[in-house]
């Protein structure tokens, strides 16, 4: 498959929503739609990420960098963040796993991915 030419399905497709999507040393491709993208992008903003190119991916690309470059959490961490278990799902995990999910979700709720995706990201160092 040609990435350079992938556009997106959901609207009218243009060459800043195109994949694989590259800025800050961060490389996104993903699939499906992220339906929180006005509050991710209000969340973001607030630590001085400007969403120029206004798309669900750039979203995703300033997430990430903003939980593992600037607040220095792990990789394993910021997924948890972006893609939390449902309710259901953490509760039934040990205490201290539930105290961690909630925690998350209180300090980063703004930050949680909706909608049906699969998100494949890349680093140089990483």
């Amino acid at each position: 498959m040609d990435y350079s030419r992938a556009l997106p399905d959901e609207y009218a497709g243009w060459w800043g929503g195109a994949h694989p999507f590259s800025i800050l040393d961060w490389t996104v491709v993903h699939n499906g739609e992220i339906s929180s993208y006005g509050i991710n992008r209000r969340y973001l903003e607030q630590f001085g990420y400007h969403c120029t190119m206004q798309t669900d991916t750039e979203v995703v690309v300033y997430a990430v960098d903003l939980l593992i470059r600037k607040h220095k959490l792990p990789l394993e961490v910021a997924a948890k963040i972006l893609a939390a278990p449902f309710w259901r799902i953490s509760n039934v995990k040990t205490p201290g796993n539930r105290n961690l999910h909630r925690t998350l979700r209180q300090v980063y709720g703004s930050l949680l991915l909706n909608g049906p995706f699969t998100i494949i990201l890349a680093h140089g160092e990483k």
